[in-house]
């Protein structure tokens, strides 16, 4: 435990309803808790000293138990300094054993109170919905709260085939450039380039004889970078073909997405363009524990000269030791900014003829698709209409506290637009 003015770690673990952090401490050599970003269950783990064969016997968990763990630091960074952190409820799910001398790992995954959510494989049509709503069902039938921090995205239709619901929604959020998560009972979606955009928390020094770090890699490599991507797409509402092209030609990423229409089709080229430039600059950092570090989370790390920067969170890895040592390793990706400069060509080009314009002033869940389908004849059009009133969109987007209106993703009623249109 140790005096007033001791550092010290402590893991508090209830096993059903029960506390036994007396019993695990006693047998404890290690311990770890992941915290994952994206993509992944948060998980834990304990390395147990089984000298008197407790844990292989009248103590031994039982596979799909329930332990919840909070970790608590005490007079960390000074005297005083305490901080308590709730990993979560965890699914006991793996267990293994080794000797001499004999030792026995727990291992437990985040997930809901309903297994299936992870388990049990669906074949399912969702019709006339949103991304969100489609969450939302997931997470009721899994019995968790869903915190879904992004724009909703419509859908027309989409085929759940042959997955589970943990595998379904993880991928969908992915194509749109979100991010899913299972953490403290609650089922977690979040924009990734909103997340990148936010303000780092925490400045993190590599230079050299620095007491935080223990040790630093990184990695920067051209493979698997790209400056741009070809969306090769298939309107489903006209059977057109189109090349949605994104960035510049310098290395390009070429994609064939199926979406609902061509909008669709732009958003996620775009997300797998950018969520591909993520492994451009990635970083691992072993140091002395900070609780209040999450993954999703963005840092600064200075004094390694040309690879300082912003960088965000990937994963964490919590390691304890029985006497008390407390470190975590961060897996890190450097923030880019994301490419999103948009043209797009049919394949077989439409006939141009003379023009005249309109103004047309943006009511309440328009959207630059469906005013270019009403007005210039196709919704593919509705780059057009971006391109000619790029500024006032802009404007607008920014005075709504928007960063940007992510290519006309995001228009005001009350906004006044200038269409351009074609007369044979």
């Amino acid at each position: 435990m140790g005096t007033s003015n001791t550092r010290y770690v402590k893991f508090t673990i209830v096993y059903g309803r029960v506390d036994v952090s007396g019993k695990v401490r006693e047998y404890l050599r290690s311990a770890s808790y992941t915290d994952a970003a994206s993509g992944d269950s948060d998980k834990v783990s304990f390395d147990m000293e089984d000298r008197d064969r407790k844990w292989i016997g009248s103590w031994k968990p039982i596979k799909g138990d329930r332990m919840a763990l909070t970790i608590r630091t005490y007079n960390w960074r000074e005297e005083g300094d305490d901080y308590e952190f709730y990993c979560g409820n965890f699914l006991i799910d793996d267990l293994s054993g080794s000797g001499p001398p004999r030792r026995l790992s727990i291992g437990g995954v985040a997930v809901p109170q309903d297994n299936n959510f992870r388990a049990q494989k669906k074949t399912h049509t969702w019709a006339a919905t949103s991304l969100q709503t489609i969450a939302a069902d997931i997470a009721a039938l899994a019995g968790v709260n869903l915190v879904f921090d992004a724009a909703d995205i419509q859908i027309d239709s989409i085929e759940q085939s042959g997955e589970t619901d943990c595998g379904f929604l993880s991928s969908l959020c992915e194509a749109y450039g979100y991010a899913m998560k299972v953490h403290s009972e609650k089922l977690i979606i979040y924009d990734v380039e909103a997340y990148e955009q936010k303000p780092s928390i925490k400045t993190i020094r590599c230079e050299e004889g620095t007491r935080e770090v223990i040790s630093y890699s990184f990695n920067d490599t051209i493979m698997g970078s790209y400056t741009g991507a070809n969306i090769s797409f298939q309107d489903p509402n006209n059977d057109e073909e189109y090349t949605v092209h994104v960035g510049t030609d310098e290395r390009l990423l070429e994609i064939n997405v199926t979406a609902d229409n061509l909008a669709d089709a732009e958003r996620k080229g775009i997300a797998a363009l950018n969520m591909a430039n993520r492994e451009t600059t990635v970083m691992t950092v072993t140091m002395m524990a900070d609780p209040g570090l999450a993954a999703s989370c963005c840092v600064d790390i200075v004094g390694l000269n040309d690879y300082d920067g912003k960088y965000f969170v990937d994963k964490i890895v919590h390691s304890a030791s029985g006497s008390g040592n407390y470190t975590m390793a961060l897996t890190l990706h450097r923030v880019i900014p994301w490419i999103k400069t948009v043209s797009i060509q049919a394949v077989e080009a439409a006939a141009a003829a003379e023009s005249d314009s309109i103004q047309y002033t943006v009511k309440s869940g328009d959207t630059l698709w469906d005013i270019a389908k009403q007005y210039l004849g196709s919704g593919v059009q509705y780059v057009q209409i971006y391109n000619d009133n790029a500024s006032v969109i802009e404007a607008e987007a920014k005075k709504r506290g928007k960063a940007s209106s992510d290519n006309g993703h995001w228009i005001f009623p009350g906004t006044v637009l200038t269409i351009n249109r074609t007369v044979s």
